[in-house]
């Protein structure tokens, strides 16, 4: 009975037991799985611990960028200080400047430098290195250049492009009420006849102090013509166009200093009395003239613009150089190059074809006329007849350049409008008979 019962135990127990693995093979432990963590106030905090660091991470950036940002601005402000600063010493160094003068194909052309703005007969003074140019003009296309501006380089001349015409046909053309008339030419009648230009020169007396006038056959020629002169640049000069001229007679020199004193002061003039007048206006040169018609009983008076350029490049003997008697200034004239900033008497260069001096440099002689728009006031389709110039105007002509002139603006074909009431080193004159 007790065997019985202990082998129903063992019998029971091994029933129990698992079963053992086969010979060989390998028992590999099972893998825990992952138990979810009960939810809790501890690991709560901890994720809100977790969404705050990140938050506080991208205030910190954005705080750092702010400031990267402005100490990049403080760095742009000390830049700009500097640059200030260096413009200051600049202007208070010596940093040499340049006068500069222009030319321009287009006579009132705005010329634009720095802001500032000036007309082509303007100059100004440029400090050395680029300089950018704007230049305007109405019906003209806008232009800009850099300069560069040193003491070889201190006349620059433009050339505007005219802006295309555009043709708009019209919607309605209006039927003319009346036939249309062709207009009759205009009747141009030439001057009479001159006399041989080898007529003798005539000699006048003042108060012991004699001059000579030259005679200038009548005849047509082309005014403002340029020059054939390939690097020779005259600047701003009107629309070339024929003027037909009577015959007269002018000064074969520049009114000196001893005929001023001697007509105005009543005085004999010891100090360099063979020079050209000059610092005199066109209103003083009237005055002039009234006391020295007095005393002569003649009619002299100052050049038309039209009288001085056709004298200048020689009359009916006119060999078409770009200066009064020559291509090479140095020959006929005192200019910047040769003057060195001092008056000469009249009459030691070579005189121009008719024998006449110093038109060219020397001084800026007075016109009688008053200086015009070309583009507006002036009808050139046909020859002009003995021109005087506008009635009324702003400013009177003056020619021939002076002892300070470039070689450009000494040019026979270049008028220069210049205020009346303006009395300078380089302005004088010259007399006319008629």
């Amino acid at each position: 009975m007790k065997k019985l019962v202990v082998i129903l135990l063992v019998f029971t127990i091994i029933s129990l037991m698992p079963p053992a693995p086969a010979f060989g093979q390998i028992v590999r432990p099972k893998k825990e799985q992952p138990t979810t963590p009960p939810s809790s106030s501890h690991s709560n905090k901890n994720s809100n611990q977790s969404t705050t660091r990140t938050r506080s991470t991208t205030r910190t950036t954005t705080r750092t960028r702010t400031t990267r940002t402005t100490r990049t601005r403080q760095t742009t402000n000390r830049t700009r200080g500097s640059y200030n600063r260096s413009r200051s010493s600049v202007r208070e160094d010596n940093t040499p400047v340049i006068e500069v003068s222009f030319g321009c194909n287009v006579n009132d052309a705005i010329i634009i430098i720095e802001d500032e703005e000036y007309n082509v007969d303007d100059s100004c003074v440029l400090k050395e290195g680029p300089h950018l140019v704007e230049i305007e003009a109405e019906g003209y296309q806008d232009y800009s250049e850099t300069i560069e501006v040193d003491e070889d380089n201190n006349y620059f001349y433009f050339e505007l492009e005219e802006i295309p015409y555009e043709y708009v046909e019209p919607d309605e053309v209006p039927e003319p009420t009346m036939p249309y008339v062709e207009p009759e030419e205009p009747v141009v009648a030439p001057p009479a006849p001159a006399a041989n230009q080898d007529m003798p020169e005539e000699w006048v007396t003042v108060k012991g102090i004699t001059f000579s006038m030259v005679y200038v056959q009548g005849g047509t020629y082309t005014r403002y013509r340029l020059p054939e002169v390939g690097d020779l640049h005259p600047g701003s000069v009107p629309p070339a166009h024929q003027v037909t001229l009577s015959s007269y007679y002018i000064g074969k020199n520049e009114v000196t200093r001893g005929l001023w004193y001697a007509v105005m002061n009543d005085s004999v003039l010891k100090d360099h009395p063979k020079d050209p007048m000059s610092n005199v206006s066109w209103d003083d040169c009237q005055a002039f003239l009234v006391k020295l018609n007095n005393l002569t009983g003649k009619n002299f008076c100052l050049p038309t613009d039209a009288e001085w350029e056709f004298a200048a490049r020689g009359g009916v003997k006119s060999r078409g150089y770009a200066f009064s008697g020559s291509n090479n200034i140095d020959e006929v004239a005192w200019h910047n190059g040769n003057s060195e900033m001092e008056f000469h008497e009249v009459g030691l260069k070579k005189p121009n074809e008719l024998g006449i001096y110093d038109m060219t440099g020397s001084v800026w002689e007075w016109c009688s006329d008053w200086s015009w728009n070309w583009r507006e006031d002036v009808d050139t389709s046909a020859p002009l007849v003995n021109p005087t110039g506008p009635a009324t105007g702003k400013n009177r002509v003056a020619r021939g350049g002076g002892l300070l002139t470039e070689d450009e603006n000494c040019c026979v074909c270049r008028p220069d409008p210049t205020s009346p009431d303006t009395s300078s080193d380089e302005l004088g004159f010259r007399l006319v008979l008629k």
